[in-house]
């Protein structure tokens, strides 16, 4: 994790001291990519905080992609945040990473449903 975190932040702070034109900053771009890394090891890392309480480790856990999806929804929300406080480019990059945290969850949603139906026919 320590890996991705300081990347991530050197990506970021190489970006904001080098603004490449009008078009899309891909520091940024890549930067963000390190950060859903993260998200992930922080999520890995609080597992065992939330299996104290079931229900909870049951919410966020429920799902091969639900962590991710949860993780975008919360993302949006600080997004919103910053909106709130007029802080629009930091809320274009939290959005961002939200996204890649989305489309994350999505896809090991469906490679778990696949898994599963193929048991499924097997079985039958």
């Amino acid at each position: 994790m320590p890996f991705f975190t300081v990347l991530s932040i050197s990506l970021y702070l190489v970006g904001i001291k080098k603004q490449v034109g009008q078009g899309e900053n891909y520091l940024f771009t890549w930067g963000n990519i390190c950060a859903a890394f993260v998200y992930h090891y922080i999520s890995v890392g609080l597992k065992p905080f939330f299996e104290k309480n079931k229900k909870i480790a049951d919410f966020i856990y429920k799902g091969a992609g639900s962590v991710y999806i949860l993780g975008f929804i919360l993302s949006l929300i600080i997004a919103a945040v910053f909106l709130l406080l007029n802080l629009e480019p930091i809320a274009n990059q939290i959005a961002i990473i939200g996204y890649y945290l989305l489309v994350v969850g999505v896809v090991k949603e469906l490679i778990a449903f696949k898994r599963t139906s193929k048991k499924g026919q097997n079985i039958g």
